[in-house]
């Protein structure tokens, strides 16, 4: 994933996998490690986590629509804001 933000770029890694419309796995970036939870209908997907940031927890949310092996769309990083996010499945 690359996500853009006013506070810059970051880039998590995922690791999910779908069974049906769920999504789980680990991810690892910026803010820590955390495991996914998240749903597929269709094009679309969402995937949320918890991270702890200087001792306060924030989630963070993915939703975005899939295109083949890209998924782009809008991150939410609890009150830090929002950004865009374009992922590529390996």
């Amino acid at each position: 994933m690359t996500i853009e933000t006013q506070a810059g770029t970051g880039r998590p890694h995922f690791s999910l996998k779908q069974e049906g419309t769920a999504v789980t796995g680990p991810c690892k970036g910026q803010l820590g490690e955390a495991e996914v939870t998240g749903t597929v209908s269709g094009n679309e997907g969402t995937l949320k986590y918890n991270v702890d940031v200087q001792g306060q927890s924030m989630t963070v949310t993915y939703t975005g629509t899939m295109d083949g092996n890209t998924m782009k769309g809008k991150v939410v990083l609890g009150d830090l804001g929002d950004g865009t996010f374009t992922g590529k499945k390996d």
